[in-house]
């Protein structure tokens, strides 16, 4: 959850890069690593009008814990 409306990319992918790092993060004090992610972008269950539920799961070529590798990933929208 964001906590603040977005209303852009640009603005969603700041906050998925946000999210990522704090992810990185945790699997470092954990001593673990990653081999894939997921992004699930929806809107507001409380906004008007047209929602949106989306899903990927991103498998990664091998397990890290390298936040330039997971960013490239969790914000790769083809």
């Amino acid at each position: 959850m964001l906590g603040t409306k977005v209303f852009s990319l640009e603005q969603l992918e700041r906050a998925v890069v946000t999210f990522t790092a704090h992810a990185v993060a945790k699997l470092r004090q954990q001593a673990s690593l990653a081999n894939c992610l997921q992004v699930f972008p929806r809107t507001s269950l409380f906004s008007p009008g047209d929602s949106y539920s989306g899903s990927r799961i991103i498998a990664l070529p091998y397990s890290t814990d390298d936040t330039r590798d997971l960013f490239q990933a969790a914000t790769f929208w083809p």
